[in-house]
């Protein structure tokens, strides 16, 4: 890893995929979904119906959240609740989706999805809300509208920062960092 993050384009991200690891840092520019808890619901009910989806999830990034419209000068996306969100990543992840952007742990099934399927889970860095509104530079719908929050949006972004939360190896920086402190601090320092 070194001092500065690594700049990739979400349509050459999948050669990437496998390389990364936890804890890396990385800046994201091109095309994104997000959607919120209701979208994410919608998505693996299509799939679990045998339904096409409205976005070809090989070629996907998702959010977990919805993105909304903030104060003047950007746009942010909160994510959503965590469990419901969790469950339809792992169905999507097996149904081809090999990247999502979120914050905060997963659970065990999400990790075993990542790395069953050779996905990584991303993290925002520092303020979520703020990063996103500065890196966001479109946003447009793209199905779901009438589920409000829930609706699928397409988002432009340049630059994101993001760091490999869960790698495709099932490395988790959640579980790492603090292991690595908690050993760091046995030693003696002084």
């Amino acid at each position: 890893m070194s001092g500065q993050p690594l700049a990739l384009r979400t349509e050459s991200l999948a050669e990437w995929l496998p390389r990364l690891t936890a804890g890396e840092q990385i800046t994201l520019t091109g095309a994104v979904y997000a959607t919120g808890v209701a979208g994410h619901r919608r998505l693996r009910e299509l799939l679990e119906a045998g339904k096409p989806l409205p976005i070809d999830l090989g070629k996907s990034v998702l959010c977990y959240g919805a993105p909304e419209e903030a104060r003047p000068g950007g746009l942010i996306w909160e994510p959503g609740e965590a469990s419901e969100t969790d469950r339809s990543v792992s169905v999507l992840m097996d149904h081809g989706l090999r990247a999502v952007i979120g914050r905060g742990d997963r659970g065990e099934h999400v990790t075993a999805a990542m790395i069953r399927n050779r996905g990584v889970y991303f993290a925002a860095l520092g303020n979520a809300a703020t990063l996103n509104g500065a890196a966001v530079k479109v946003l447009r719908p793209v199905a779901f509208e009438e589920l409000g929050e829930g609706a699928l949006m397409r988002l432009g972004i340049l630059e994101l920062p993001l760091i490999v939360a869960i790698d495709a190896a099932g490395g988790n920086l959640y579980r790492k960092g603090p292991e690595r402190y908690c050993r760091q601090t046995k030693k003696e320092i002084w």
